[in-house]
Order: structure tokens, then sequence, then C-alpha cells
């Protein structure tokens, strides 16, 4: 198990975040066999497609230089334009094998690197100029030999294939001198066809293990040590602290605008302790009472004492309290079901404050 410096061991599997960081900077499962292998499809293909018109072409190749053999008095200028034929003729029939291996092999990697476009900018890795690191891991670290001898077993296997198909057909080969060209491209190319048909399935297998191996690497690469896996999670939530500062600050705003509503209720029905309700009826307003501001333990402590502050009557009633505590809505009307009971509220206070004034002054107000 890959370890940090600090002792930690990578046990915890990648989260998605790490490994869309990895996939970032560029850092995926790649396999040059895998590359290799794509290539030898490519070549294949593109062969398969184009051996007929590639005989054709050669043959009418040789069949123009022939014509251009006999010309006897042969100038420079003529020279240059069978040069120029020459070349014009090599592309056009070049062009469509390439084309279709250039086309494979892009999607092919296009493919294994998932179509990531790295987001990092390319930048200089200091560390690779300093020479004795760069020995080390060139020549004393385990991946040079492992590509090594991956290289020398895929050498041997490859050899020993194409010995195997061409030793039956050695001996035809001195005869093909005295064939003509169609016949020699043709042959050599049902020989290619033969190698390569052994080879790819040699080339399939070793890439799908090597892109195996490779990626089995990278996720012991993205794997967490237990504080990583921690610090990941401060920088997707916040700091704990910082977190429950803002919680705080956010009830105290809350808190304040409660407080505030309560200014304007004519009335704070209470539980007595645990809740509280602010009540204000204005017919200009809506067409029955309405919650302005309601709370519970701490808060409907504060909204009786802002109560108090501004005169508001606090009437004690435990039921009616905690039914619209529970279903009423802040600055909407309250619910049909307490039209009644919060009607005969509000006619005893407005009664108790008629009585008040008529002790006060002697006469009730207008």
């Amino acid at each position: 198990m890959a370890e940090q410096d600090d002792g930690q061991e990578r046990q915890h599997q990648a989260s998605e975040r790490r490994k869309k960081q990895f996939q970032e900077r560029g850092e995926i499962a790649r396999s040059r066999e895998v590359t290799s292998a794509v290539g030898l499809v490519a070549t294949t293909v593109a062969l398969a497609v184009s051996v007929g018109p590639l005989v054709a072409s050669v043959n009418l190749q040789f069949q123009r230089h022939w014509v251009f053999a006999e010309v006897p008095d042969m100038d420079m200028a003529g020279a240059m334009d069978m040069a120029g034929q020459v070349v014009r003729d090599m592309a056009w029939m070049l062009a469509l094998p390439l084309g279709i291996i250039w086309v494979i092999t892009l999607a092919g990697g296009v493919a294994q690197s998932q179509a990531v476009i790295p987001k990092e900018p390319l930048k200089i890795k200091w560390e690779t100029l300093d020479i004795a690191s760069a020995f080390q891991q060139k020549f004393l670290s385990s991946q040079p030999w492992m590509e090594l001898g991956k290289g020398l077993a895929k050498l041997m296997v490859l050899g020993l294939l194409t010995w195997l198909a061409i030793r039956d057909r050695l001996p035809m080969l001195p005869s093909l001198a005295a064939t003509t060209p169609e016949e020699v491209f043709t042959t050599m190319g049902e020989y290619l066809v033969v190698l390569i048909t052994r080879a790819m399935p040699v080339a399939i297998v070793v890439a799908a293990a090597d892109y195996a191996y490779q990626w089995w690497r990278l996720s012991e690469k993205m794997k967490m040590t237990t504080q990583e896996l921690k610090d990941e999670y401060k920088e997707s939530e916040g700091d704990p602290h910082m977190k429950a500062a803002r919680k705080a600050r956010a009830r105290q705003i809350a808190m304040a605008q409660t407080l505030r509503n309560v200014q304007k209720a004519d009335l704070v029905i209470t539980n007595p302790t645990h809740f509280a309700v602010a009540i204000r009826y204005n017919t200009k307003e809506a067409p029955a009472p309405v919650v302005v501001a309601k709370g519970m333990d701490h808060l409907a402590l504060r909204m009786r004492q802002e109560a108090a502050k501004y005169d508001i009557p606090c009437v004690e009633n435990r039921p009616l309290a905690r039914g619209l505590y529970a279903q009423a809505e802040e600055n909407q009307m309250i619910p049909e079901d307490f039209y009644g009971p919060v009607a005969r509220v509000l006619a005893s206070v407005l009664k108790r404050r008629r009585s008040r004034v008529v002790r006060g002054d002697g006469q009730p107000q207008a």
C-alpha cells in the first residue's frame, strides 16, 4: 500500500472531486500498448480497403516510368516533369490509406483519453532538470525495467509469429524476381496480411492487459488518506466554526426582523413561555387578522419583552398559541378555524383598553 511522507496509508477510494482534479490535470489511465494496437488495427483496415487501388497505382507508375525511359532526348525539364508527376501520383496513392489510419488513430486516442482536455496550463517541472533525480527515475526505479521487459517480450512473441508466418513462403521469394510488379505487390500484400492477422490478437491482449495495469496504478495513486478526506470535507463544506458562525449570524438577523415585526402587532398570544404569536388586525390591509411574527422558547421570550417595551398586550392562551404557531404562517392571514378564538381575544383586548381609558380620563375616547 502506498504511503505518504507522514506515514499515513492511502486506504480510502478516491472521491469524485479527487477524480475530477486528476482529470483536469490530464492524469488519466493511458497505455502505449493501446495506441500500438489501435495503429495496427488502423493499418489493417487501411490495407484491406486500399490494397486494390494501391496495386493498380503502382502498376501504372511502372508503365509511365517505362514510357519516360524510352524518350531518347530526355532533358532536365523532362526529368523534373517526370519527378513532379511521380510525387503527385504517390500523394494520391497514399491519401486513402493514410487518411484511414489517421482517422482511426485519432478516434482511438480520443476514446482512451476520454475526451478530457486538461484545464491546468503546461508548466515547467523543474525537478526533471535535476540530473540525479532524473537518473534515479529513469534507471533505478521499477518502471523502466518493467517497460523494458514488456518490450522484449513483445519483440520475442512478434518475432516468433513472423517466423511462423513466412517460413513456408521463404522458398517462393526468389521466384518473385521473374514476375510482374503487380504480382510482386499482390504476393507481398498477402504476406503482410498474414503477419498482421497473426500479430493483431497478441497486440489486443497485450493492450488490454497493459491498460488494466495502468488503470490500477492510477487508482492506487488517487487513493486518499484519512487526513486528505477530512481536508476535502472541510474545503467542500467549509470550516465548521465558520459555518456555525454564519448560522448564528443568520439567526440573529432573523430574530431582529421578527422583533421589528412585533412592533407592528396589536397583541401577542403566548403559551405563556414556550410559544408567542404576534397578531395584527387592520381591515384596510386584510379582511382577517394577520400573523406578523411568531417564535418559540428564547425567541418567544424576546417577543414578549419587545411587546412590553412598546406597550403591546400579551394574552396567555395556551391552545390558541400552540395552534397558531403550528398552522399559521408569518405575513399570512390566520386560518379560518381560528377566526372565532382570535376575535374573542381581540374583543377582550379592546375592552380592556377602553376600560383603562375610562379610568384614566373619565370619558371614553371616540
